[in-house]
């Protein structure tokens, strides 16, 4: 461990006041029974901890601190957790705690682990967070009761029978101490250190149609902002492009990631009316199997589209439904990531969904990063002989199969069985899983094989049976 010294914190909770606020006759409010809770964790985790605030004491909020003095506590400590709440949101004291965070770090050292840690107490719209907060990593200390109803944990206090709550707890307990981990000496902390031989990341930038020019103009001048090189080259045209797929194949072989921007307008070939460019463009790229980040704009409402290819497109995992400019923030932290050496075959839970399925397994796919398990999506490009080798390849080397069941029939989801039951599994047992989503009315499907677990998420993502049903992988067992 890191040394410590005397006068430095491990973690500054920030949040607003009114969450805080006890029940009557409960004597702890939400914030300070987290806090209680959280310290034991992480004391079993690392030994002693120092937890602070913009209170002198966290339990009992007395003696609120001076401007100058929550400042120099910020300064001292290693890592932020927000409480994350409406009131949070609007509290002008609470922003200005988060700004004053991401500042001093911003000079500080990179330490190769996260330093901002979110604590969700009610299900937020990613519209609403602010773009200093994507991407971060999020617990969810809320569920949704056997109504649809979204419900804290934990209110009005923690119950010694609340197992939820307390995993919750844990996880977070141990990634905090993951992070402190890597706090360095005091005396390495000051500087920011940059490498100066980080190769050039590279991104293909797809050709969008033309009521898209003006946002695809600026993600362009955004993205050269940062130094990074943008594929094709910009006097590459699009009727270049049509007749020459090749060079989209040579530059795709060059990128470190696939971005798109999506309307509900194709991109229609001058020499092939039939062919739509933006489908093109993606195609090749989940052929080259590098990663497709797509945006939609959250006022387009893809149900009042006339373009069956588009329509698919928008309903693939990979598109973000956000604000531009929270995409174009999202994006550069992604690519200013150290690059990440490719997972051994049998470490990722393969997500088993039809195209209808596609944004519904997006979802259950983030809860598993939020896990730390890696996924693959099944994919629907290509030739279909490409199609059925990559879903045999994904099927024989993944650890936990999911076949996804929300909007598709149940006869295609009998028939996914059918393929798991013929796959060679000689070297490895897996774990086979169906989740049904929402709606919740729909045909039952007859299961071949016993050993299938089902996943009843009717009424919508329930991470603890996700959690039940991976604990073995989490726990570092083989499933």
């Amino acid at each position: 461990m890191a040394h410590r010294m005397s006068d430095t914190y491990d973690i500054f909770i920030s949040y607003a006041h009114v969450d805080n606020q006890p029940f009557i006759g409960i004597k702890h409010g939400w914030v300070s029974n987290l806090f209680r809770t959280l310290t034991t964790a992480l004391e079993r985790e690392r030994g002693a901890v120092r937890i602070t605030s913009s209170w002198q004491d966290v339990q009992s909020e007395e003696h609120t601190l001076v401007a100058s003095d929550v400042q120099k506590r910020l300064e001292q400590s290693a890592l932020f957790l927000v409480v994350l709440s409406p009131s949070y949101l609007a509290s002008e004291q609470c922003q200005q705690e988060l700004a004053a965070f991401l500042e001093i770090i911003k000079v500080q050292a990179d330490w190769g682990k996260p330093r901002l840690f979110i604590v969700e107490t009610s299900e937020l719209e990613t519209s609403e967070l602010p773009s200093t907060l994507a991407d971060q990593p999020i617990f969810s200390f809320w569920m949704r009761d056997e109504r649809a109803r979204v419900r804290t944990l934990a209110v009005p206090q923690p119950h010694p029978d609340d197992n939820i709550y307390y995993q919750k707890v844990d996880d977070l307990a141990r990634m905090l101490s993951n992070s402190l981990k890597a706090v360095p000496p005091e005396t390495e902390r000051s500087a920011k250190q940059v490498t100066v031989d980080s190769p050039l990341r590279s991104v293909y930038l797809a050709k969008v149609s033309e009521d898209l020019r003006r946002e695809y103009d600026g993600m362009r001048r955004y993205l050269e902002q940062y130094n990074f090189q943008i594929l094709p080259e910009p006097h590459a045209s699009l009727t270049l492009l049509e007749r020459n797929p090749q060079l989209i194949e040579g530059a795709l072989k060059k990128s470190d990631l696939f971005l798109q921007l999506l309307s509900d307008q194709p991109i229609q070939g001058l020499d092939d009316p039939q062919l739509n460019l933006v489908q093109r463009q993606y195609e090749l790229a989940r052929a080259q199997n590098i990663p497709v980040w797509q945006w939609q704009s959250p006022d387009l409402d893809e149900r009042t589209m006339t373009e069956s290819a588009q329509q698919a497109l928008l309903k693939q995992g990979t598109v973000h439904k956000m604000d531009l400019e929270e995409f174009k923030q999202m994006v550069r932290r992604h690519l200013t990531k150290p690059r990440e050496i490719a997972a051994p075959p049998g470490s990722f839970v393969f997500l088993n969904a039809d195209q209808e399925d596609q944004r519904l397994a997006g979802k259950i796919g983030r809860i598993l990063g939020q896990l730390g398990v890696d996924y693959k999506i099944r994919r629907h490009e290509g030739k279909p002989s490409q199609i059925r080798k990559d879903l045999r390849v994904n099927l024989t080397n993944c650890e936990a199969a999911i076949v996804v069941y929300g909007e598709i029939h149940a006869k295609w989801v009998n028939q996914q069985f059918t393929i798991c039951q013929k796959i060679d599994r000689s070297w490895s047992s897996w774990a086979l899983a169906l989740y049904e989503g929402p709606p919740e009315e729909k045909e039952e499907v007859e299961l071949p094989l016993s050993e299938i677990q089902v996943l009843n998420c009717r009424r919508g993502i329930d991470e603890v049976q996700l959690r039940n049903f991976l604990s073995p992988l989490l726990s570092g067992r083989s499933l």
